[in-house]
């Protein structure tokens, strides 16, 4: 697959199918492999185009500061090189945050938002989870990105039946350039959307884990701060989607883009 330079890095992506543009963007200390179990079904429908974001996979890891405004610029020259005006954008974890950045700064340019376990603030809302993102940070630089991949993954996929998704995530973050990754952390330390999500109004899917830490209210603000977007909570799946129930994340992801070409928002929302 191709590399591109976009001003100070070579950036790697992946294009599979045919049809209208839709950029897959990954998690924090993860690349493109996120998106292994839904390129297949969704490459039936899009061209699906999934970057190695800056600083991760086999894009250039050019020393930080980096910022989610940054992570969007990389994306809109990405597009313009490969001639695509617009796009559909699906972001998991801190790939959504940067769907939310490049909604915002180029509006014109997105046609609709997928965000699965995506935040629209990333400050942290309490005590518990001031002390978490500090237990990641110091894990990281004090222990390595190995050890903090493995407490990353034990958090994600606690379930006995989940172990081998276990091994094989930890194994993926030990890839990470230690430098790269507190740069990528540090840009999100800080980053809040919370104050112009208002103003995104493209079709959005919000899909979101209805259990776990954290008030319910706080999974559900990001879908209520948008004008046209919808929450699905997923029951079943733990923190771990993409990865993870694949195949209703699949039918979520494509029963949307269904909705959105046929009816709009609406018949989504019916």
């Amino acid at each position: 697959m191709p590399t591109m330079q976009l001003r100070d890095i070579d950036a790697y992506y992946e294009v599979h199918g045919s049809g209208e543009a839709l950029v897959l963007l990954h998690g924090l200390g993860s690349s493109c492999r996120d998106w292994e179990s839904q390129t297949p079904a969704l490459s039936r429908k899009f061209c699906t185009i999934a970057p190695d974001l800056r600083g991760f996979g086999r894009t250039g890891k050019p020393p930080g500061p980096y910022s989610m405004q940054r992570f969007a610029d990389d994306l809109v020259t990405l597009l313009d090189l490969l001639h695509i005006e617009k796009a559909h954008l699906a972001g998991y974890s801190m790939g959504g945050a940067v769907a939310l950045q490049f909604a915002n700064d180029y509006a014109a340019r997105v046609k609709s938002l997928i965000l699965i376990n995506s935040p629209a603030c990333c400050v942290p809302s309490d005590w518990r989870a001031t002390l978490e993102l500090y237990l990641r940070l110091g894990a990281a630089r004090c222990l390595g990105v190995r050890t903090a991949g493995r407490l990353v993954a034990r958090r994600r996929f606690p379930g006995a039946d989940q172990a081998e998704l276990r091994a094989s995530f930890a194994e993926r973050y030990a890839e990470n350039d230690k430098q790269a990754y507190l740069a990528a952390l540090n840009a999100l330390v800080d980053w809040s959307m919370d104050r112009w999500m208002h103003a995104i109004d493209v079709p959005t899917l919000v899909i979101a884990r209805s259990g776990g830490a954290g008030p319910p209210e706080r999974r559900a603000a990001l879908a209520a701060g948008m004008p046209n977007a919808v929450l699905q909570l997923v029951p079943e799946a733990c923190q771990g989607p993409p990865y993870d129930r694949s195949g209703t994340f699949n039918s979520l992801m494509l029963d949307f883009y269904a909705a959105c070409t046929e009816g709009g928002m609406r018949r989504w929302a019916s």
